[in-house]
């Protein structure tokens, strides 16, 4: 039996020009720079502030945190990158190893990414986790 080979199978490459010509025909330019992207970004520990790599002027939309360690009141938080630092995300709990945790709220007033970026700051040294933070590119 013949197994059919799609544009989706991993055997096809890495990247597959095949199926990123069927986006391109079927989604259209006007609509792929408009997709929610999401960013990682892995706290090992420590307080300082992480910088995340997102594009000046996107808009930030959403946050969860997946703790990837045991810490008693841990949390994570999403704030601007300024060197006095704004909350863009409220406080996520990361105590439970494997936990999953949602920000509560995306405050307005800092959710378009300035120059000075973003970052991800752990509440206390040990507090450990993968923060995704997923935003759009505004037009």
């Amino acid at each position: 039996m013949t197994i059919h080979q799609s544009s989706t199978n991993e055997g096809q490459g890495s990247p597959n020009l095949e199926y990123f010509a069927y986006l391109q025909d079927n989604l259209g330019v006007a609509v792929v720079p408009r997709l929610r992207r999401v960013v990682k970004t892995s706290v090992a520990s420590g307080t300082s502030g992480i910088a995340v790599n997102i594009p000046t002027g996107a808009k930030i939309m959403d946050a969860h945190v997946i703790c990837t360690g045991e810490s008693s009141n841990g949390t994570m938080q999403v704030k601007t990158g300024a060197d006095s630092p704004d909350a863009i995300s409220n406080a996520m709990i990361c105590a439970t190893n494997d936990a999953i945790v949602r920000a509560g709220t995306i405050d307005d007033t800092f959710s378009y990414v300035g120059a000075d970026g973003i970052k991800v700051f752990a509440g206390q040294v040990g507090d450990v986790g993968d923060v995704y933070i997923h935003y759009l590119m505004e037009q």
